[in-house]
């Protein structure tokens, strides 16, 4: 339910950075990138959160989720008392590195070579 509202604010604020740098998509910098990718932390959170919330919700110890949970944490050398950062952990915390340093950047990279190739075939972008 979050991907939906992530994505929208990750258009909003990417069009608002561009904007306020007067560049497009197509003239990135190293730094313009580094700072779209900033920027997709903060647009993901609407997803992070729900996603903390309903695993909340499930997880609830003595499950066999909780119990998932539990080893996850363990297994990167973490143990917690307290069962709400348990959870956060597990939900989203193992996630981050691998959505910004891979999927954030990925979809970054792609866009602006792509607007790059449509612009060197002629495509008008707006």
């Amino acid at each position: 339910m979050g991907f939906p509202i992530t994505a929208l604010l990750m258009t909003l604020l990417t069009r608002i950075y561009l904007k306020s740098r007067n560049r497009q998509l197509y003239e990135l910098s190293k730094s313009d990138i580094i700072g779209l990718l900033l920027l997709s932390v903060i647009a993901a959170l609407p997803t992070y959160i729900l996603g903390f919330m309903v695993f909340y919700r499930y997880a609830v110890p003595g499950t066999n989720l909780f119990q998932w949970a539990s080893s996850a944490t363990n297994s990167l050398g973490l143990n917690f008392d307290d069962p709400s950062l348990l959870l956060f952990t597990a939900s989203v915390l193992i996630f981050l590195p691998q959505d910004v340093l891979m999927d954030h950047l990925l979809a970054i990279t792609l866009a602006y070579n792509i607007t790059k190739l449509l612009k060197a075939k002629g495509v008008a972008i707006p």
